[in-house]
């Protein structure tokens, strides 16, 4: 940690960043994004709330508060986030399928 920054960064995301990448969801919500012409980084936002979720479970806005924590850089709002909550919402089965198979 660079005593500068301040800022621990949490390097338990790893191995779930290479599971996100193998069932190849990046990709998935790219497409999907730029098929909305979304403004806002759905990707970026779902590898945080799914990366959070399992590592430290919080409140949307704590997780926000804490994105700084991780390596990537998370370059959107806290209104960015709530706003992709729809969208992601509309995605639920199709992620749940890729994830599952089911």
């Amino acid at each position: 940690m660079s005593k500068s920054s301040g800022i621990r960064k949490n390097l338990g995301y790893a191995a779930l960043s290479l599971i996100y990448h193998e069932l190849s969801l990046h990709t998935f919500l790219y497409n999907k994004s730029r098929s909305w012409k979304s403004h806002y980084p759905i990707n970026e936002i779902m590898k945080l709330l799914v990366f959070s979720r399992i590592l430290s479970p919080a409140s949307k806005k704590r997780t926000y508060e804490e994105k700084d924590k991780f390596f990537e850089k998370m370059d959107f709002s806290q209104d960015d986030l709530y706003r992709s909550l729809g969208s992601i919402n509309t995605l639920k089965d199709s992620v749940q399928f890729i994830s599952t198979g089911k």
